[in-house]
């Protein structure tokens, strides 16, 4: 019986379906679209929102102190989650957005 093959066409077979698979687009990586609608609603708003007031709240603890607010920078960022991570796993595919707010006062 003659066999076409070592076997290492079926090994670079399956390692050219778990990259194509990883690569797709649209597997389960946020869009631009999707990211900025799931910014706008509501819960992700609410959770901003308290973030920002809380942040206030800590910078103006200060006031009445010899130290004085001269300038306070709030960043608001929103991030996609990744495609589905097959390999390098971070934890980014476990998320279709991820908000950061940061406060910087001088």
């Amino acid at each position: 019986m003659a066999q076409g093959g070592n076997g290492w066409s079926g090994i670079l077979l399956v390692l050219l379906l778990l990259a194509a698979a990883a690569c797709s687009p649209g597997g389960g990586a946020t869009s631009e679209e999707e990211l900025r609608k799931l910014a706008g609603e509501g819960q992700a708003v609410r959770a901003r929102q308290e973030t920002e007031e809380n942040l206030r709240t800590l910078v103006n603890a200060y006031d009445g102190t010899t130290l004085s607010l001269g300038l306070l920078i709030m960043e608001d960022r929103c991030m996609g989650g990744a495609a589905r991570e097959y390999f390098f796993q971070s934890g980014d595919d476990q998320y279709r957005i991820r908000c950061r707010l940061t406060a910087t006062a001088y």
